[in-house]
């Protein structure tokens, strides 16, 4: 009960109590409309029929039988609570909060000391250990997405809206759900010159070139090709397989078509990856993103040149002197 409460984003547990962030909405619900949350029906029927409502994708409106009048009546007053005007800047008030709520979570949950451990219990696979320090509802691969979003929270010193970035799933208590979907990044921020797209694995160097670089060159391209501003992808792996390092590095000089809008392209695309260890090692001696992006750039050769293995290694020493 506690996961499916979870799922909806209405509701958060917290201490082993159980909240409701939008409490004004809900209270302002119940007292002008009632509302059975209980009801009688066959379990067979409910539960194990794939035509049920309980499998269909239905929003709370549907499910609680509200009208679209009613609704509008509702979200005004709720809007007058909160001394708010125009209607529509409702939902930026809710996201404001949960920005809040995510930067505390954070402060209370996620100090640098708690997220470099995880990293390391990431990087070990001690995944028992990661579930208990983050959340047990979902699989250590999305945790990484998660963390790494907290860690690059930290690498820019709080700067860039990390919870807005995320493309995973987020349950009522901020907490991951599940992974992005395959047609995203993992990771996008927003920059005021750029963007940069942070993915993340966990697959070991045999496996990566076989699962990891066609996504990601998909993604930066697609990424690089509906921004006009600059973008950057930056790969955190628990290991670094060289052909696919250097095959991200050969991909400054190809031209790139987007997958979905082959008629558009990107004269090259720029990917740099990193292991969990060196990322660990970045919070710790609190490196900047800026210092991080200015490194790769400053490294980034604008004519084709001939790629040795060992050309990452010049970029990684530049961030940590």
């Amino acid at each position: 009960t506690r996961r499916l409460l979870s799922l909806t984003g209405l509701i958060q547990f917290e201490g082993g109590l159980v909240n409701c962030p939008f409490k004004e909405v809900f209270s302002e619900l119940f007292n002008q409309k009632p509302i059975d949350c209980i009801g009688i029906s066959d379990y067979k029927f409910y539960e194990q029929n794939n035509n049920s409502p309980f499998f269909n994708d239905i929003s709370t409106i549907q499910i609680l039988n509200l009208e679209n009048d009613f609704v509008d009546k509702l979200m005004l007053t709720v809007s007058k609570r909160f001394d708010i005007n125009d209607i529509s800047l409702l939902p930026r008030k809710f996201e404001a909060d949960k920005d809040k709520r995510f930067i505390n979570l954070i402060r209370k949950k996620f100090d640098r000391d708690t997220v470099i451990s995880i990293l390391n219990n990431i990087k070990c696979r001690n995944d028992t250990e990661v579930k208990k320090e983050v959340t047990d509802s979902t699989d250590v691969p999305t945790i990484f997405e998660y963390i790494l979003g907290i860690s690059w929270y930290y690498l820019s010193n709080g700067n860039i809206n990390v919870r807005k970035s995320l493309n995973l799933t987020l349950d009522g208590d901020l907490l991951p759900l599940s992974h992005a979907a395959g047609n995203q990044g993992d990771i996008e921020l927003e920059y005021p010159d750029k963007k940069v797209l942070l993915e993340a694995t966990l697959m070991d160097s045999s496996t990566q070139k076989r699962g990891e670089l066609e996504p990601v060159i998909r993604h930066t391209t697609n990424l690089a090709v509906e921004n006009s501003c600059p973008v950057q992808s930056i790969f955190f792996a628990n290991e670094i397989d060289n052909n696919v390092s250097n095959i991200f590095r050969a991909m400054s000089y190809v031209q790139l078509h987007h997958s979905r809008k082959n008629y558009r392209s990107v004269s090259g695309i720029n990917i740099f990856s990193f292991t969990i260890e060196e990322l660990s090692k970045m919070i710790s001696k609190n490196i900047t993103d800026k210092k991080i992006l200015k490194t790769i750039n400053d490294n980034f050769k604008k004519n084709p040149r001939f790629i040795y293995s060992n050309w990452r290694d010049t970029v990684v020493k530049g961030i940590f002197l």
